[in-house]
């Protein structure tokens, strides 16, 4: 195998024309370039160079090598490249994964702001259910998810960022909007509209309405918050949804503390196994956005 050293030394000389150029190019001493390209040609058996009056004339054999070589070093380069911006999170790809609402209401921005600072790298959000996010994390299937429901899960790596409560939302004309705080006795007579796929949520909604039955208190089910609050614009009832994004994408629905306070927590999921330095960026990006 031919040492990498001598062969960038005869790159050098083919493209400075000189030992002592090379030499200076490379930072080296002119005899330390001169023996480089000796053993060159004596491992390669073939003469590089032909000598005349102090100076160095490349063979046919010579200008043939110098075109692979000078590919091979454009090749390394690439490579330094791309290992330097994977140190420092310029390019690669993140993957993350997190429910509807919060795409809209915390990753949007995020992402955008992201994509501002490391414009080369790739992002993929996949938009899917609570309970598939944490199957995808313990598979690594994503770099990391952001979900508001509970996860406890030994597999994974949680790390709480957020901490909020649900909110009740219902339009502005409805008798519940002038109250200052509804209770589960205030709703009781009204139809109520609930995300059902989300289970950790519902059974905390669950808990928060005993005595009553909440269950039959919900006449429209649906899974995802943002159609709750569809619904709730068009005058179908009122839902208890989680607040992020709701005034963002609908304006004019009104959001009234619901008591018993229910807390939920926005948190990172991800597998135990070390972060890429893009994602540890990004979750970074988070926990400054969250804390704000």
């Amino acid at each position: 195998m031919m040492p990498l050293r001598q062969l960038e030394v005869f790159r050098a000389v083919m493209a400075h024309g000189t030992v002592t150029a090379a030499a200076h190019a490379l930072r080296m001493s002119q005899p330390a370039a001169t023996t480089a390209i000796r053993n060159l040609e004596s491992g390669l058996g073939l003469a590089l160079f032909q000598r005349a009056k102090g100076r160095l004339a490349p063979t046919p054999e010579a200008e043939a090598l110098y075109r692979e070589v000078d590919r091979v070093f454009h090749s390394v380069a690439v490579v330094e490249k791309f290992a330097h911006d994977l140190r420092e999170a310029h390019s690669g790809v993140l993957t993350l994964a997190c429910t509807p609402t919060l795409g809209s209401a915390v990753l949007a921005d995020e992402i955008a702001r992201f994509r501002r600072r490391h414009p080369a790298v790739r992002v993929w959000l996949q938009i899917t259910t609570t309970r598939e996010i944490i199957d995808l994390a313990n598979k690594r299937q994503i770099d990391f998810g952001v979900v508001y429901a509970p996860a406890d899960d030994s597999g994974l790596l949680v790390e709480p960022l957020y901490t909020t409560e649900l909110v009740c939302v219902v339009r502005p004309d409805h008798p519940v909007a002038a109250l200052p705080e509804v209770t589960p006795k205030d709703l009781a007579a009204h139809p109520i509209i609930m995300n059902v796929r989300n289970d950790p949520i519902t059974a905390l909604i669950e808990d928060a309405f005993r005595p009553i039955d909440v269950r039959r208190c919900v006449t429209i089910g649906t899974n995802h918050t943002d159609t709750a609050c569809a619904m709730v614009m068009a005058g179908a009832g009122v839902a208890l949804v989680e607040p992020m994004a709701v005034a963002r994408m609908f304006q004019g629905i009104m959001q009234v503390p619901f008591r018993p306070r229910i807390p939920i927590t926005l948190r990172i999921v991800a597998s135990r196994q070390p972060m890429s330095r893009i994602a540890r960026r990004f979750a970074d990006m988070l926990r400054q956005a969250t804390a704000r």
